[in-house]
């Protein structure tokens, strides 16, 4: 185990730096760039901190719904294949379900706060599929969105 501050603080504190401090004193063309740069850190903070339960997610879904076992790429290419050859209906729920807990689980970690996606969460969606690792996020990402600057937070 490695000492405090983890990588995901690291990323946090300089997200911060650059959107608190350097953002906000910088001339226009230098505040855009920190800008810039403090979403693509919180963008890697967020992959570091979520991608790999929602991999593992994916990768336990698809495996239930394919009957393989294997990594995400390959289960993936197995899908895929399913579904063009017809083996696999796309129009049967479970697929949709996957599909639909796969694109959140992407959009929690590129786009949190994407208005669209924002919608998409409050929906009531039944599933099969447990989702609690996106209600974790959410409540990860609630924490983030807190600290965002009031011209963040209208973009």
């Amino acid at each position: 185990m490695q000492d405090e501050p983890g990588a995901s603080e690291l990323l946090d504190a300089v997200a911060r730096f650059l959107r608190d401090d350097l953002g906000r004193l910088g001339p226009g063309e230098t505040r855009f760039h920190a800008l810039v740069t403090a979403n693509a850190v919180d963008l890697a903070r967020r992959e570091i901190d979520l991608a790999p339960g929602f991999d593992e997610a994916e990768r336990q879904r698809l495996s239930v719904l394919l009957g393989e076992d294997g990594d995400c790429r390959t289960l993936n290419a197995l899908l895929c294949a399913r579904l063009r050859s017809g083996a696999l209906a796309a129009d049967d729920p479970l697929v949709g379900e996957h599909l639909w807990l796969t694109t959140m689980e992407k959009l929690a970690v590129d786009q949190p706060h994407y208005s669209a996606n924002l919608r998409a969460r409050k929906m009531v969606r039944p599933t099969r599929f447990t989702d609690s690792h996106l209600r974790a996020a959410d409540e990860k990402g609630g924490a983030t969105n807190a600290r965002k600057t009031k011209h963040e937070s209208s973009h």
